[in-house]
């Protein structure tokens, strides 16, 4: 709803996927003509606690930021928590977006607007390419994108 300051609070970089998560969240930010702010980037473990913790240190910071997007759903709920505990409200004053779509998800208040990843495609794409490996077909890495989905739910 017209963010112009997003926060990231994302996993460590020395991992593939928390790299990936960083490309398309510049990617993102660009494609709508927001700049990026690299202080508003926070990264750390990829659970509860420290989406909690990371959150926590944007808010020291006085950083002024209207969203965040977290790495995956268990950081996003320690961001939440975060959130409440400064007395801001999701998503009046904030908005949360995770990455995973986990049970839980749908449950928490208010439930967690986030990306799902097409599980389905996930198993059939990594069946073709272990297929292909056996067979002797392949030698090289390959990259494969995948298709995502927002469910747009209240945060």
């Amino acid at each position: 709803n017209g963010h112009k300051r997003i926060a990231l609070v994302n996993g460590f970089l020395y991992k593939s996927p928390a790299r990936s998560r960083l490309e398309g969240y510049k990617k993102a930010l660009k494609k709508y003509g927001i700049p990026v702010d690299d202080v508003l980037i926070n990264v750390g473990d990829i659970d509860i606690k420290d989406g909690y913790k990371r959150t926590k240190q944007l808010f020291e910071k006085g950083l002024d930021f209207t969203a965040i997007f977290a790495y995956n759903d268990m950081m996003a709920f320690g961001v939440m928590q975060a959130i409440k505990e400064k007395g801001l409200r999701i998503p009046e004053d904030i908005g949360l977006v995770g990455y995973d779509d986990i049970p839980f998800s749908s449950l928490i208040s208010p439930p967690l607007t986030t990306i799902k990843l097409k599980k389905q495609e996930l198993g059939v794409e990594s069946f073709k390419l272990l297929f292909s490996c056996i067979n002797g077909e392949r030698k090289k890495t390959k990259k494969v994108m995948l298709g995502v989905e927002l469910q747009i739910r209240e945060s």
